[in-house]
């Protein structure tokens, strides 16, 4: 096997479009926050250069006899796509340097919305945001504006001190609400008061939770999720799945594109019910459900303990029986024994973080030569290091590009594999 090597390390850099690539950006932040960086793009300009970075990314020695990639899948939405929002509230908002240059008095020194890009502990205080439907807005400017009446004090990461931390909203294609409010603090008193005004003011909120979390780690997981009003969970709609949405539950953040890469995922594989098909990084079950009904078996293996909780319990809420998830990391759960004792795999679906595959599952991929493998990335470079691992017993039959994320530089990218 050839030595491991990994893709770069340092965040892509912010391009410049081409003259017939450039437009206005249309949001207000655009010039100081990190979450649109490509508003000045174009649409087509933005899929031109997604797909330029998933070819760049497999341009290795050890990938040789490529195919020709597929073109890129577009997002059917631009704007306001995403599921999910986290906003950060913080005693140390960003001054814009046109704020500064005025020589104005702050009344706010603290602020809420999102990390400005390169600054961990600065936030810039946002008036608006496109990337969610509303309430996604209100709700923030409420509970911002609300936190600073009753003398509620907005978190500081640099001392690890302060009452408010963040607030999450999740929506559904349906109209359904779930925000999770972090707390820094186990004050009842000021608990009591914000979350009432909340649910007085948003009566359409479905599911209201709170976390008190005193680490520096903002991660909602290893907390517990105290519901507060209104149902556990919310319902999303993908394909003909149903999908119950705790406040920790990973699904992509992109409905409507998601159906699209399942589907894209189910076009690919084939199924004729005869498969035993494993679904590593399964998270709350999502893919292999949505192919669970073409295939003999799923054989499911997820880390997060409460992801696979998930994943059953969406497996019971959709009448599917032959689904079975797993607890543990990959690369230990994986062995050549549990594949032998839960059936030898026509097909694997990979759907790694970020950082790709473990070393050790790639020695295992290679021990059991799986006659298919269909890796699902958010990170090409990574995913085109893991390949190099295995050019020499697998082959790409074809690869396309998805866009999930309009308007930023991120790109997932789709790969078929097959044993040579």
């Amino acid at each position: 096997m050839p030595k491991r090597k990994r893709g770069r390390k340092r965040p892509p850099s912010i391009p410049e479009p081409r003259e017939d690539q450039r437009v206005q950006p249309y949001c207000i932040h655009f010039d100081h926050c990190g979450g649109c960086t490509l508003q000045h793009f174009s649409y087509p300009g933005q899929l031109e250069l997604k797909q330029g970075a998933a070819v760049h990314a497999f341009q290795r020695e050890l990938l040789t006899d490529l195919p020709e990639p597929l073109d890129i899948l577009p997002a059917l939405q631009e704007r306001g796509y995403r599921n999910k929002l986290e906003y950060t509230f913080s005693r140390r908002r960003w001054l814009t340097p046109e704020e500064i240059a005025g020589g104005e008095e702050f009344i706010h020194r603290d602020g809420a919305g999102f990390h400005v890009r390169g600054f961990f502990d600065r936030v810039l205080d946002l008036q608006e945001c496109h990337h969610q439907p509303e309430p996604s807005n209100r709700l923030r400017l409420f509970v911002r504006d609300t936190a600073r009446e009753l003398g509620i004090s907005f978190y500081d990461i640099s001392a690890n001190e302060g009452d408010l931390r963040t607030l999450m909203v999740r929506t559904t294609q349906s109209g359904q609400v779930m925000a999770v409010v972090m707390f820094g603090s186990d004050n009842p008193e000021q608990r009591e008061a914000l979350l009432s005004r909340v649910v007085a003011q948003f009566p359409e909120l479905s599911s209201l939770y709170y976390i008190v979390n005193t680490t520096r780690n903002s991660s909602p997981i290893g907390h517990e999720q105290i519901l507060y009003a209104g149902s556990p969970t919310i319902t999303e709609t993908c394909g003909t799945l149903q999908l119950a949405i705790h406040p920790a539950s990973f699904f992509q953040t992109n409905t409507g594109q998601a159906e699209r890469l399942y589907s894209l995922v189910a076009d690919w594989a084939a199924l004729d019910g005869n498969q035993v098909v494993y679904d590593l990084y399964s998270g709350i079950g999502s893919i292999g459900l949505f192919l669970a009904s073409a295939a003999q078996k799923i054989i499911g293996i997820e880390v997060i303990e409460d992801a696979v909780h998930g994943a059953r319990e969406n497996a019971s809420l959709n009448g599917i029986a032959n689904a079975d998830f797993h607890c543990g990391e990959a690369e230990k759960l994986c062995t050549p024994e549990f594949f032998a004792s839960h059936g030898a795999p026509d097909l694997i679906i990979l759907d790694p973080p970020r950082p790709g595959l473990h070393k050790n599952l790639i020695a295992t991929l290679r021990e059991i030569t799986a006659p298919r493998i269909l890796y699902v990335s958010c990170n090409p470079s990574t995913q085109a290091d893991d390949l190099e691992q295995l050019a020499d017993l697998y082959r790409v039959v074809r690869r396309q590009a998805v866009d999930m994320f309009p308007q930023t530089l991120h790109v997932e990218n789709v790969v078929e594999l097959a044993l040579r």
